[in-house]
This record gives structure tokens, sequence and C-alpha cells, in this order.
């Protein structure tokens, strides 16, 4: 399943998107990945091993559209996979604030550490 949605720089500002780049949220198997004109931008894979989901993210360096790790959340939890009170185990990288507030949003029993350049974080799917 392919999802295009028209993103610019002014959506980096909170403005609504008007003309401009495009980027697509291209959903293939367990793996989600954000393409914008001059290739992938970032991406998450979700694994389920039967007991927990889990999921991992990685981010192009640089500012991104502020939408787009809500974006790319919303995407990976449309998996039938992702079912309410399953558990969730997701890796992303430190600093990625955006992606924890999306978790955050969607879980329930939410608890977070570090692992140097990573962060960790378990919760329930609600």
């Amino acid at each position: 399943m392919i999802t295009e949605v028209d993103r610019t720089a002014a959506d980096r500002r909170g403005e609504p998107p008007g003309p401009g780049a495009l980027w697509t949220l291209v959903e293939g198997g367990t793996v989600t990945t954000a393409v914008g004109p001059a290739g992938p931008i970032a991406g998450a894979e979700l694994i389920d091993d039967g007991a927990h989901l889990r999921l991992t993210f990685w981010l192009a360096s640089g500012c991104l559209p502020r939408r787009l790790p809500a974006e790319l959340v919303d995407a990976v939890l449309r998996s039938p996979a992702a079912r309410p009170g399953r558990t969730l185990q997701a890796a992303f990288p430190c600093g990625q604030y955006e992606v924890l507030a999306a978790l955050r949003e969607r879980l329930g029993h939410v608890h977070v550490r570090l692992a140097r350049a990573t962060c960790l974080l378990g919760g329930v799917i609600r």
C-alpha cells in the first residue's frame, strides 16, 4: 500500500502544507519507509516474535517534517499484529521527541530508558 502525503518546508514550521516537495509513505510487509524527492528519509520495521511486537525506527539526520513521525507510527500500528493489549517494544534515535510523543499517545503503561544513542520504549497498545 502506498500513501502519498504533500509535505513542504512550511510543514516543519507548523504551517499548513503547500505545493512543493512530496514525501510518500511506502508500506510493504514489515517495513514502512518515508521517501522524499532525494530518497528515503525515515523508516520503521515492525517484527512480531509471537510474545512481543518489536518496532525499530531510523530517521535521516537533519530537519524532518514535523508530522512525519506521527504518521509513520500510525502507518506501522495499522498492522493487523498491532492489536490493543499487545506489548510493544520500540527503539529509536535519542533526541527524536516526535517519535516518543507519537508512541506515548498510542500506548499505555509506557516506560522509557536510554541505551547510549538509542531510546528504548516499552508499552501496551491501546
